[in-house]
């Protein structure tokens, strides 16, 4: 049996929340992504989401990526396949087991384990939990009646299939009220209610009302109902029990550019979306195949999945798209161009929720051999998702920056004044725990050693902002949950700077300083952070370097976490000196800059080694590395060792001279 997935999901998954214990969305959806393996005895293979959904009961949705072999959805309540992509097909047999932390397949079923080819797949897990997901069967008996459920609020969104029958998906969501419902049968818009799917009379938070069509309840036939909660300031979940993680509702897109702004009050994760006034696909967005990003020259798309066909994977940019464009922030997200008209949507939450212990949460590193291989994936040493990724090269070239906000392009940290590019360095994030490359040379030459740094956002330890500039004094909402302690902001035009934010920029005023990641360079006092000290909510920005208009910005968020992560000071003493950053090992990372004088951006990473001797460092704002002729730091039970290494910019200890610091454990 093949076996894929491990720890990582504490992070990103999560396992099930204990009784008592306030859930996080972690605990109660996944979306994961794997490739058919047939290469056991028995073609099976097993996968870990870290969602229990053998003990706490919900939904497993699998659809294919890369064929048109639609879509598999198994639950645990009446464990038979059925097919949203056939929509007027019975329920068949299947070789899924759910498990404790995942699921596994039993055999080779193209529909959700094609290892020839091989195909790609994409697994939705939604949990049974109060507030979230529950899942229910029932028998007909045509006539108009209620349902019990256990969702412990009233639904957003409610799918009845017939299990025995031919009848295909009916679908009820708040927006559309009683009157309404929709098909996965069809693209079909909203139809009216002349056929008696749902009763008269509102559902509630313990039972739902079907009416006296056979598609809802038809006398002695079997039924399986799936419902969707929505969180309105009574989600309950999180640490403090008062978060949102899952909204239903409905938008207007009607304006001249056919878009609109949603507000969920958390940034998402996972959206489907229906046009209700036209015939029109469903279509389903998700972070770990890619959401869809703005360029200087338009826009890349996202790649869909529709429930309702068996297509594989298409891009938004396609003629099936129902929308121009999607954008997601802090706040929710927004779309622009597409068919217009009335939209219904499910939205659920990013998953940064779960407290973090340890670096290897939010960090990784690998060194590896560039092949020049156009699609190579390289994965996280710590099997996290990757939500941010720098590759250097031994070329001394810039690194490239890459992260999942901005799609397939990069930025430069050693160029300030190069814009994004999207040039084919970086070819999909669609891949569990890693990226897949280009054939490029910049991070895949051909016998050249590369470095890539592996970041995940993770509550308290590490975020990313993607915003608009309008040139004014302004506050962005980030996700951090505590006050940023350095924030590393680039415009993605050609004429804005690498602008560092550090709390001991300053011992009084860090809010009014900022010093340039592409140039070893002093400190600057200037107002690029609108002369305002971040908070646990909002962090401020003016002018054009931070600000500019109309020109989309980035901004990467770093906070202390104890025994995580440190962002601190130190004074050199000329020598060897030690740093404590409270960790109960050795710093797996370590980024360090002279402030007051000029002074490198230095880098130093377990990849490329931390030992007690010589070493290699990259630079931010000379690129490359230095080779392995210097002893710049010696590895520390509590965090690093800077020794004096000369008299130049690259000296990480001179003594007298006050130094930053970011340190990953």
């Amino acid at each position: 049996m093949a076996s894929h997935g491990s720890s990582f999901q504490k992070v990103f998954m999560g396992a099930a929340g204990t009784s008592g214990d306030s859930l996080n969305v972690e605990d109660v959806f996944s979306t994961f992504l794997y490739t058919g393996d047939t290469s056991a005895a028995d073609d099976s293979q097993t996968l870990t989401t870290g969602i229990d959904l053998a003990n706490e009961g919900g939904l497993l949705w699998i659809a294919c990526r890369s064929a048109a072999r639609g879509h598999t959805w198994v639950d645990t309540a009446q464990n038979t396949n059925l097919a949203s992509s056939s929509p007027r097909a019975g329920a068949t047999s299947h070789s899924i087991t759910t498990t404790s932390t995942g699921f596994t397949l039993g055999n080779g079923d193209a529909s959700y384990n094609n290892g020839t080819t091989p195909d790609t797949y994409c697994a939705w897990s939604f949990r049974k939990a109060p507030k979230f997901f529950d899942v229910v069967t029932y028998t007909g008996n045509g006539s108009a009646r209620s349902i019990a459920h256990s969702l412990g609020s009233t639904p957003g969104m409610i799918i009845v299939k017939q299990i025995n029958g031919t009848y295909s998906w009916r679908i009820w969501h708040r927006s559309l009220g009683n009157t309404k419902y929709l098909r996965f049968q069809t693209d079909t818009a909203g139809a009216d209610n002349s056929y008696l799917h749902w009763s008269n009379g509102a559902h509630t938070d313990s039972i739902f009302r079907v009416g006296t069509n056979v598609g809802t309840n038809e006398a002695n036939a079997t039924y399986v109902a799936y419902l969707f909660a929505h969180n309105d300031d009574d989600g309950g979940f999180g640490s403090g029990g008062d978060q949102d993680i899952i909204k239903c509702g409905t938008f207007e897109a009607t304006d001249a550019g056919n878009s609109a702004t949603v507000s969920l009050g958390f940034e998402p994760q996972w959206i489907l979306l229906k046009n209700v006034d036209s015939n029109s696909h469903w279509k389903m967005y998700d972070i770990m195949r890619g959401l869809p990003v703005t360029t200087p020259t338009g826009s890349i798309g996202a790649a869909e999945l529709a429930p309702h066909s068996s297509d594989a994977e298409t891009n938004i940019a396609s003629s099936e798209s129902i929308v121009g464009s999607l954008k997601v922030d802090t706040d929710g997200f927004s779309v622009s161009g597409g068919l217009g008209s009335t939209y219904i949507y499910v939205a659920i939450r990013f998953p940064n929720m779960k407290d973090v212990t340890a670096g290897t949460e939010v960090f990784g590193n690998i060194t590896y051999t560039g092949n020049a291989t156009d699609g190579r994936v390289i994965t996280n040493d710590q099997t996290n998702r990757v939500d941010s990724v720098v590759i250097f090269d031994d070329e001394r070239v810039s690194p490239r920056w890459f992260d999942r906000l901005q799609g397939i392009q990069y930025l430069m940290p050693k160029d300030d004044s190069a814009g994004i590019n999207s040039t084919a360095r970086l070819k999909s994030w669609a891949s569990q725990n890693g990226v897949i490359l280009g054939n490029n040379s910049q991070v895949n030459g051909n016998g050249e050693t590369h470095t890539a740094f592996f970041w995940t956002r993770t509550k308290g330890c590490y975020d990313i902002v993607r915003y608009t500039g309008n040139f004014s004094g302004r506050n962005i909402n980030h996700s951090l949950g505590v006050v940023p302690e350095m924030m590393i902001a680039k415009g993605h035009s050609s004429s804005q700077p690498w602008m560092v934010y550090h709390k001991d920029m300053d011992a009084n005023n860090p809010q009014n300083y900022y010093a340039f990641i592409g140039t070893d360079a002093a400190r600057v006092d200037d107002n690029g952070w609108n002369d305002t000290a971040p908070t646990a909510s909002v962090f401020s920005v003016e002018g054009n370097e931070s600000n500019k208009s109309n020109v989309e910005f980035t901004c990467w968020l770093y906070a202390t976490l104890a025994g995580v992560t440190k962002v601190g000071t130190y004074t050199g003493n000329g020598g060897s000196l030690t740093v404590d950053c409270g960790f109960a090992s050795t710093a797996r990372y370590v980024m360090v800059k002279r402030i007051l004088a000029s002074g490198s951006w230095l880098v130093f990473s377990s990849a490329m080694g931390i030992v007690a001797g010589n070493e290699p460092a990259h630079y931010f704002d000379v690129g490359g590395d230095s080779g392995s002729g210097t002893d710049h730091i010696d590895p520390e039970s509590s965090g690093f060792i800077v020794n004096s290494v000369g008299s130049d910019s690259k000296n990480p200890n001179h003594n007298g001279s006050k130094y930053i610091f970011y340190a990953v454990a």
